[in-house]
């Protein structure tokens, strides 16, 4: 059984919340990225922070790769994940 840390559960979540802000129909992992700078704490955030990538910049950069979303288009609760993210999330817990 793989076990989560609380750090890593948050992180998807946020992740999974910022897609569904941005109302794309998946989370993908640029929405992984901006979930492990909005949780803040690991060592990948304090990395990527100490080279200067911001959630905000990862947020706009987001916006100008994918376009901004349908205004009416209403994310599903949990978006599903794309494959690249099942991929990433996949190789992480392969690495615990």
């Amino acid at each position: 059984m793989i076990r989560w840390s609380a750090r890593a559960i948050r992180s998807f979540g946020m992740g999974e919340l910022e897609a569904r802000k941005l109302k794309y129909p998946n989370t993908g992992t640029e929405a992984l990225l901006m979930g492990i700078l909005i949780e803040g704490t690991s060592p990948a955030a304090k990395f990527l922070r100490a080279n200067g990538i911001t959630f905000f910049k990862a947020r706009e950069e987001t916006v100008n790769l994918l376009g901004k979303s349908d205004l009416y288009f209403f994310s599903p609760e949990h978006p599903p994940l794309t494959e690249q993210a099942q991929r990433a999330l996949d190789w992480a817990v392969m690495r615990n």
